[in-house]
């Protein structure tokens, strides 16, 4: 989380500890609305990507490179 927000990939006014818990917790959420049939498996992944890394993605860094 650091590194690329340190690269500029990701936005630095989200400090990186909330964002580890916030993940947790979208993961969390994202088994149980499968467990409950709300969610299909096969879309879990995706929605979390989505849902992460826009709410990360710094405004302007359309796609950044991997950090190694």
């Amino acid at each position: 989380m650091r590194r690329r927000q340190e690269a500029g990939a990701f936005r630095v006014d989200v400090p990186a500890g909330w964002v580890l818990a916030s993940l947790t917790w979208l993961v969390v959420a994202a088994a149980d609305g499968v467990r409950l049939g709300r969610l299909a498996a096969r879309d879990v992944e995706r929605l979390l990507a989505l849902t992460v890394l826009d709410g990360l993605r710094r405004r302007g860094a359309e796609q950044a490179p991997e950090a190694g």
